[in-house]
């Protein structure tokens, strides 16, 4: 980060947009329609071993594509091979919908959307390959010419197990990770909220499957969501800056005002913690800048812990890891401290 010429760190505060991730769920946060039906507190069967069903499970709250986002499943395929069919997809769209059924799975005529396929069958005037395969897809479109990422083996994965899937995603880098059996498959790059959804960031996400002539069983089983509640995002100008004397840990007269401010919002609900982070430079981690903005920091933390904010509310560096805070919101030499408020859900 840019240095003032006495080497010490710019002496002011930015809270970032105050967003809400979910770490937590119930599947009463998904709307249901077809077949789809719950199985038991994780788990829901999209469509049973029937011929020309679908089912869908989406997210009834809308997400923030310029935020990052996690998403690890099981998903259940069935038990017939050769004779079952057609898939699971995982899709993104501005409104709550479900495309056509069969080989379409749900996705196809979906327009904007993303889909993240894991088909079990082979559609020959789809330009599928013989194997069970995982492809990124978009605007409805199945057949795999204009697929984002073509087809990707993943073997045969109709054997009526388990399949643990990873979905990430990283604005900060336009980065799409697709991982399956913890092994990585997929890794797109590309600006998905100006090439898919024409600058709108704010879209729905479900889960959608379909059978046709051949059918399976088809689950999916959520274990982990951390992701931006759109619904909850509020302006990035709610807090303005908090300032240090310069050189030292202690804030400066006006900055209480900002800092009661922060812990109001925080004692408004107990869901709500907050995470702090600081930006220094690559060569920085064992010179005074570093223990400066480390002084910084907890001085922040003392103060909202004396106000009466619980320790356990305020993340450290291994939480905000586990929870895949993304603390992009500053441009470097901005700011040297950055806050990121959410809900833990």
């Amino acid at each position: 980060m840019k240095l003032l010429k006495s080497g010490l760190l710019l002496s002011s505060l930015m809270f970032a947009s105050f967003i809400s991730l979910s770490a937590q769920f119930e599947l009463e946060d998904f709307q249901l329609s077809g077949t789809a039906t719950k199985v038991n507190d994780q788990c829901i069967r999209l469509v049973p071993d029937f011929q020309y069903v679908s089912g869908s499970a989406w997210y009834k709250k809308p997400i923030d594509l310029n935020s990052p986002f996690q998403m690890e499943v099981c998903l259940v395929f069935g038990e017939k091979d050769l004779d079952g069919a057609d898939g699971i997809v995982f899709v993104f769209h501005p409104r709550i919908t479900t495309g056509f059924r069969g080989e379409g799975m749900g996705f196809s005529g979906l327009r904007p959307s993303l889909g993240i396929e894991f088909d079990t069958y082979l559609n020959y005037h789809l330009a599928d390959p013989e194997d069970d395969h995982i492809a990124v897809m978009a605007n409805g479109q199945t057949h795999h010419y204009a697929s984002l990422v073509k087809p990707i083996s993943i073997g045969n994965v109709e054997d009526g197990e388990r399949h643990i899937i990873r979905i990430t995603w990283d604005p900060a880098t336009s980065i799409l990770q697709v991982f399956f059996e913890n092994e990585l498959k997929v890794a797109f790059n590309g600006d998905i909220v100006t090439g898919v959804f024409g600058g709108n960031s704010v879209v729905y996400w479900g889960v959608t499957a379909a059978t046709g002539r051949l059918s399976n069983n088809h689950e999916i089983c959520i274990k982990k969501l951390l992701f931006t509640d759109a619904s909850k995002k509020k302006s990035n100008s709610a807090l303005a800056g908090v300032e240090f004397v310069p050189g030292t840990t202690r804030f400066s007269v006006n900055s209480y005002t900002q800092m009661d401010k922060l812990y109001q919002y925080l004692a408004e609900s107990p869901d709500r913690i907050v995470a702090i982070n600081g930006h220094i430079g690559p060569n920085d981690t064992q010179n005074a800048n570093a223990r400066l903005s480390n002084g910084r920091i907890k001085a922040i933390v003392d103060y909202l812990q004396l106000k009466g904010i619980a320790p356990e509310r305020i993340l450290n560096q291994k939480q905000q890891e586990k929870y895949a805070l993304n603390f992009t919101q500053l441009a470097p030499g901005e700011k040297e401290i950055e806050a990121l408020v959410f809900t833990k859900e």
